[in-house]
């Protein structure tokens, strides 16, 4: 997954991290990089439907990332929601 990130291949790189994250759903790393990919690929519904998925057990490094990926997608009310959960 992280080679086709870094190769601008986001959606292979997605389809990894999700392989990765069914196998062992606490990759905190694939969940990570998952949430990027999904920015970079565009995708607002996947990264929605992550983030929701994300909320309710949320750490603040998580959070931190979830707002960070909105920002990459150019959602600043996402983002801004995110970072407001850390305070």
């Amino acid at each position: 997954g992280n080679l086709c990130y870094l190769a601008g291949l986001y959606s292979e790189a997605a389809d990894s991290f999700e392989q990765a994250l069914a196998l062992n759903p606490e990759m905190r790393t694939a969940r990570r990089n998952l949430l990027f990919s999904y920015a970079r690929m565009g995708s607002k519904d996947r990264l929605d439907a992550l983030c929701e998925e994300l909320l309710p057990n949320a750490s603040a490094s998580t959070l931190a990332s979830m707002g960070n990926a909105y920002l990459l997608l150019g959602d600043v009310d996402g983002a801004d929601a995110m970072y407001e959960r850390l305070v």
